[in-house]
């Protein structure tokens, strides 16, 4: 993307990306588990907490917070 967005472009496009994202973690629990595939899947939720702020008491922030505030102001 190159040149200027509005705040609201960049929330449109950032909100694509995150969703993006979410659908290809769905994808790889599919493939993991399809595939009869054992192991750690913490990444997984790594990367859900990551978007979404999952992180329980913790003062990390996520793509969904960064969203809001460009939304918010």
């Amino acid at each position: 993307m190159i040149g200027t967005l509005t705040r609201e472009e960049a929330a449109y496009e950032l909100r694509a990306i995150q969703q993006q994202m979410l659908n290809l973690i769905d994808d790889a629990r599919s493939v993991l588990s399809a595939g009869d595939i054992g192991g750690k899947r913490g990444w997984m939720d790594q990367i859900s907490a990551a978007l979404f702020g999952d992180y329980g008491s913790g003062s990390k922030g996520s793509l969904q917070d960064l969203i809001d505030e460009i939304e918010n102001g």
